[in-house]
């Protein structure tokens, strides 16, 4: 089956602001942005943030770092 990214889900501020508009082929790279507004925001960063698939099923991603003043 054909697979396509319905939409990128995520919690305000940060968020994927470029991603695949196109079929997704199982085993081949893709690349993607992920906008994060950390202004004012110095510490630990943990974010989840991923995308809902066509076929129902969920891509998660988790970034964690440390921001620095």
């Amino acid at each position: 089956d054909t697979v396509f990214i319905l939409r990128p889900w995520t919690g305000d501020p940060h968020y994927i602001c470029e991603y695949p508009k196109e079929a997704i082929v199982k085993g081949k790279p893709y690349s993607f942005t992920v906008c994060f507004w950390n202004e004012g925001r110095a510490g630990l960063f943990h974010k989840t943030m991923g995308f809902e698939l066509s076929n129902r099923e969920n891509i998660a991603f988790v970034f964690k770092g440390n921001v620095l003043k």
